[in-house]
This record gives C-alpha cells, structure tokens and sequence, in this order.
C-alpha cells in the first residue's frame, strides 16, 4: 500500500518549505511525501488507496552515510564503562570501580575513551590506574584511539614489567612509543599499535558473541542518530566475523561498506584475505537475497560489502607520530627535530597500491601529516587503485590541488574542526599557524575534491547533526570561539558531503525527523535530535 506522509518540513540545506505548500522533489511537485510498495519516493496518488502519517510539523532530512566509522569497536566502548565524559583523573577513577563492582568476575577491563587534555602533558600514570585494582589489567583507549594508558598489572601482562615490578624487557619500536620516566621504566602510556599490542595481544580479546552485541550495539546507536549507511574503517578477522554473525543471525538493518586492514610487511597476503572475505560476503549476500521478500528488509546482498582495504600511512599529531614535513615543538616552541613517522617506504606502499588496482580493491588510507600526504602523491600512478585519503589534517592548498588532480577523495571528520580538547592538546606541538590551518574543508571543494564525511566512531561523536553545524559554524555550541572561519562550508555541501540520499522520486525513501525547526534557525543543529529514522518509508527506529 502507499504511504502519505503529511505535516512536515523537509530540509534540503538550500532551501525548505513547510509541506502543503508545495516542495520540489526532482523538478515535481507535490504536497507531501509519497512512498509506494516498494520503498521508494514516488509521486501522488490521492485517489489510491494509501496510509497517512502525521509526522506533526517536523523536520524531514534525508538519513545520513558515516563513510568512516569503527562500529564494533565503538560497541564494545558502548557495553564497557562510560568515560567519555570524565571531566578529571578522579571521575575516571570512580567510574571504573563501579563497573568493576557492578561486573563481579571480571578477567580484565577494556573502556575508552579518555580525554588527552586531563593530564596536561598527556603523561597518564600505570600507578593512578592502580588504585581501582592492582591485580586486574586495566587498558583505557585516549580518544584519538592510537593511545592507551594502562596500569602495572597490564604492563606486567605485556612483559615491560616483571612480576616482582622491575624492569621488563622494553623492545626497540619501528613505530610508536612507550612512556617511561626518569629510570626508564613504563610509565603507563603506550602509542601506537605497535607499541598498543604489547598490552592488547596478551589480553583477554573479546568473545565471537562479545563482538556481535557490540555490533547490534553499534547499530542501534547508529539508527538512533539517522545514520543508515556506513563504512567501518577497519576490519580484521574477528570484526569480520561478528558481522558474518550478525549476517546469520538476520539482525542488520543499516547498510555496511567494510575495509580490511593491511600493514607493511603482509600487504600482500591481507589483500588476499580481503578478496576471500569479498566473495564470502557476496555469496552469502546473494543466498540472503532469495529469502527477500519486500522492502521491510533491506536486500541483503546490499548490507555488507566488502570494498576495500585501509592503510595507515602514519599516526596522529596528539602524540606527534602524525608525519609532517615541519618539526614538530618542544615546550619552549622551539623544533624538536620529530617529524613523526611513515608507516610505509615508497615501494611497499606502491606495491599494495598496485595489488588492490589489480584486485578492483578501494584503497582507503589514514593520511594526517603532510608529509603523508605528500607520499601517497608521490606514489600513487594514473589508472590505479581508487584512492580516499582519511583526515588530511594538514594539507596545504597545493596538495589539496595535485589530490583533486589525482582525482583522489578526502575523507573529513567534520567534528574536528573546532577548537576544542582535541585540537588544544597537539596545539603546543603544532604551533599556532600549523593549528589554524587545520580542517580545509573550502580549500577543498574549491579546488575541485570530492569530499564525504565519517565520524571516526568512537574518536569523536557519530551524530552528523552535530557534524552539520560544525562544518558551517566551526566552533563548540554555545562558543564565540571560532576555528578557521574561511574553511566553513554550507549546509547544503555539508549535506553532500555526508552521502545523504536526496529524496526524489524513484530512491529509497530513507529519511529521519529531528526534533528542532533548523529550517528556522540552522544553529539549532547543534541541540537537535533525531526522533525517527525510516528506511524505506518503513520505521526502524522510533525516540521515546
């Protein structure tokens, strides 16, 4: 049967107008939102039989696409304990020993995220973390998530400290680093994953069904914030797993892009990994699909996907691993002589680069410095892999060109862009012309990139309305404080950017009500909520 819905107001970032008035869905018009059997947006059939919903003087928007987002790994951050939000070393504290009160039996705990910016020179200590269990493993993520901080059972765990505490054996890194203090023993901060793993391999790793509640975990977060597509940026076995879990178990509803992690030194054999998942999920994609019988369940060939593969270029410039052509600064603003690091030389990048070109693989690559950047330019061939460079922090107008050239996409987090804890806590590293330039999201449209956005889920808030205000306004809700304000960009770009699905007549009928007239005032973007998310005209999720 159709569907009527009546009494909106559907946002477009150029131009919106009440329902009944009349609005423009691809050059027709018409009075309100129409979906027929099928889904999808149609045009106006009164005298057919249909159902009406009074959407009750809403916001309509189209739902949203988070092109870079870690699902399962911010699920499992969802089912731990909460330290988002710690405002101090003592709240953290606290939150941890009432999770560990209310979760008797526990083997090890694994939370996140915390702010860098609590400890002022981002040098957490193993012995704070001690007093919520001196014999449990304690591993927090930072909230740049190439960081953890850690107590001394864990560094004990990892063999940097001995049973009896003293000293360890400390391995030489390739990349990344290892905190110590003034005798050189581990302090409790580790950067890097090579660095990470040392805690992260001998821990106890989540269960199958441990990962697939993260997974629905995830999802249902994701539904409640209008986001109905997404690429999880990072996916090796065990993740791919939970998705194959939740595949059977016939619990998706949000379509999913998935990119599998290479590293330097088994490029080759993970690329190999990525074309076996690729086909495992292709195959059971088309076995699902027979089963398909309307739109109230999306086809399930379409929901998970494997598209490419994720490189890591270099690290982040919080803990000055990020690699930039530029030094970066001691405390006195002086250079210090760290350029950070590549993770990859040039012929093994261009090797895999190659190999995914020859696969028909995505190449989708965290590139923060510029330095990196200036890399994957130096590397990249014509008619090779398509490329999306992830971050791009610090390209300058004329990489963002030679990018737009190479017909590379960047990948923004629109959420970064103002001035907030995360960006103060690489500013003295960075300097502040370094720090103003961050984030050029008009640099690159105008000089002909294609851009999308991601959220990097659980780095930073998923919630694209937030993300909508940020791209345009540049700054914190409530704040005068203002990063940058030539990079901002319109509504309407940043609408674009988030790969929403314009509702015209013949696509998916995939839209979200929010619950704050931003047709009116578009800074309330900043406090609105989304209240439904449908997916093809059908409700998966309803805000109580």
């Amino acid at each position: 049967m159709l569907k009527r819905f009546t009494n909106l107001k559907l946002f477009s970032g150029q131009q919106s107008t009440v329902a009944g008035t009349k609005h423009a869905i691809d050059d027709v018009w018409v009075d309100d939102l129409w979906v027929d059997g099928q889904g999808l947006v149609c045009s106006p059939a009164p005298q057919s039989p249909h159902e009406v919903i009074d959407l009750q003087g809403q916001v309509v928007l189209p739902t949203f696409a988070d092109r870079h987002a870690h699902p399962v790994l911010a699920g499992r951050e969802l089912l731990s304990a909460d330290i988002t939000q710690a405002m101090s070393i003592s709240e953290i504290i606290t939150t941890l020993k009432a999770h560990l009160k209310a979760q008797p039996g526990t083997e090890a705990l694994v939370a996140g995220a915390y702010d860098r910016d609590l400890a002022g020179d981002g040098r957490f200590l193993a012995a704070w973390l001690d007093e919520v269990s001196p014999e449990l493993p304690i591993v927090l993520h930072a909230n740049d998530h190439h960081t953890i901080w850690v107590n001394t059972a864990a560094l004990k765990l990892a063999g940097l400290l001995k049973p009896d505490g003293s000293l360890g054996e400390v391995p030489n890194l390739e990349f990344g680093s290892i905190d110590v203090d003034e005798q050189g023993r581990p302090s409790g901060v580790l950067r890097e994953d090579q660095a990470k793993q040392l805690v992260l391999s001998r821990s106890v790793k989540p269960t199958r069904a441990e990962n697939l509640n993260a997974l629905l975990a995830a999802q249902n977060h994701l539904l409640a914030l209008g986001i109905t597509k997404v690429c999880d940026a990072y996916v090796d076995s065990d993740i791919a797993a939970a998705y194959l879990d939740a595949l059977d178990a016939e619990e998706l509803v949000i379509d999913f892009d998935l990119l599998v992690a290479i590293k330097p030194k088994s490029h080759l054999s993970e690329i190999d990994e990525a074309l076996n998942l690729r086909a495992r999920f292709g195959q059971l994609g088309k076995s699902r699909a027979q089963h398909v019988n309307s739109i109230q369940a999306r086809p399930q060939e379409s929901q998970v996907r494997v598209t490419g593969i994720k490189v890591f270029a270099d690290g982040v410039l919080g803990s000055s691993t990020a690699a930039v052509g530029e030094s970066y600064l001691n405390p006195d603003g002086e250079a210090n002589g760290n350029h950070g690091d590549l993770m990859w030389s040039d012929g093994e990048l261009a090797e895999a680069l190659s190999a995914a070109a020859a696969a028909a693989l995505d190449v989708h690559i965290h590139a923060i410095g510029d330095a990196a950047i200036e890399q994957i330019i130096r590397v990249i061939k014509p008619k090779g892999a398509k490329i999306t460079i992830a971050h791009a922090e610090l390209a300058d107008v004329d990489q963002l060109a030679r990018l737009a050239q190479a017909g590379i996409r960047v990948n923004f987090q629109p959420l970064w862009a103002r001035p907030d804890a995360m960006m103060r806590s690489c500013a003295a590293a960075l300097g502040s012309k370094r720090v103003e330039a961050l984030y050029r999201h008009r640099s690159a449209i105008d000089a002909g990139l294609e851009i999308e956005f991601g959220s990097d889920w659980p780095v930073s808030d998923a919630n694209p309305l937030l993300g909508l205000f940020t791209a345009a306004f540049r700054k914190l809700p409530g704040s005068s404080e203002v990063h940058n304000p030539g990079e901002a960009i319109t509504l309407a770009e940043a609408l674009a950017a988030y790969k929403s699905t314009r509702l015209e007549l013949g696509s998916p009928a995939d839209f979200c009500t929010i619950d704050q007239d931003v047709t009116s005032n578009n800074e309330l973007f900043a406090i609105a909520k989304v209240t439904q998310t449908f997916i093809g005209g059908q409700p998966k999720l309803t805000r109580q």
